[in-house]
């Protein structure tokens, strides 16, 4: 069965079209900026998206969406979507029934990314594994005994909102010392005054203060993983998102974590979807929940 997946982030929306093996048959990248746009403007972005997906594969199908936060399962509204400030208390089903013409299945972007990777990616053929994506914010998701670990209120494995220094900066949810508040291209910026690309440039060029701070979130995805590694009883992480292709510049001091605190060998690896594993793991959503039962 052929399936549609939208991820829609603080920037970009992202679509694609998948077959049965998970294989991507079209592909839509269009900038959409949910923390200022109207929602004239975003409706109009993501109509366009699956219109495109749609006329290429001259087909109609399931449709999955993914987004930060989570949708509340009593009201429907999204919720603790702290980068795409323009959806926010936005009632989910009834704005993509709207802009979409069809009811739509959600995932948070980052247990989607999971969900993707398991499929077709860097952890296909893994029963058990994190993923963590790094760009805007941190987010999480993990599979555990062959299971998408999705939660009571949809935020299974939020990576990004572990606290590992109660009294470090400030994260976007509020509480202090996130991982997100270390590990993000927000936290970057806010500590070197230059974007992610730039600072691994930096890095790799020789900046001491540029490798420093990577080193520091580098130290922070240690620290959370750790923690949700002894929860969960994982022992490998994938690293998707954004700031992904840092991987090198954060892993030194990941694993000089992990290699204190993990009781056993520990495997990191980048994302290979990049960058649509979100919407790929979201058209995999749908398409299991369309198909019939017995």
């Amino acid at each position: 069965m052929t399936a549609f997946g939208l991820d829609l982030g603080g920037t970009n929306l992202k679509g694609v079209a998948v077959d049965t093996e998970g294989s991507v048959l079209a592909s839509d990248q269009r900038p959409a900026d949910t923390r200022r746009a109207s929602d004239a403007e975003l409706s109009a972005v993501v109509a366009e998206c699956l219109a495109h997906l749609r006329e290429t594969i001259g087909e109609d199908a399931p449709l999955g969406v993914c987004l930060p936060g989570f949708e509340d399962r009593e009201t429907g509204l999204l919720r603790g979507a702290n980068n795409v400030a323009a959806m926010k208390e936005t009632p989910l089903i009834a704005w993509f029934e709207e802009a979409c013409g069809v009811r739509p299945r959600f995932l948070n972007d980052a247990t989607a990314a999971a969900w993707g990777e398991a499929w077709t990616g860097a952890a296909q053929g893994l029963d058990d594994f994190l993923l963590c994506t790094l760009g805007t914010g941190v987010g999480g998701g993990a599979v555990v005994g062959g299971r998408l670990l999705v939660g009571a209120q949809r935020q299974g494995a939020e990576f990004g909102h572990q606290v590992v220094d109660p009294a470090g900066p400030i994260c976007p949810c509020g509480r202090r010392g996130c991982v997100e508040a270390y590990a993000s291209a927000r936290a970057l910026q806010r500590d070197t005054g230059f974007d992610p690309e730039t600072l691994a440039d930096r890095a790799r060029s020789g900046d001491a203060d540029a490798a420093a701070a990577w080193s520091r979130a580098g130290h922070a995805l240690g620290l959370g993983f750790s923690q949700a590694a002894r929860l969960l009883d994982v022992d490998t992480l994938v690293v998707g998102g954004g700031m992904a292709p840092a991987l090198d510049l954060l892993e030194p001091a990941l694993r000089r974590v992990t290699d204190e605190r993990i009781p056993c060998a520990v495997t990191v690896a980048p994302a290979a979807l990049v960058p649509w594993s979100g919407a790929v793991g979201a058209a995999r959503w749908a398409a299991e929940r369309a198909q019939p039962t017995d």
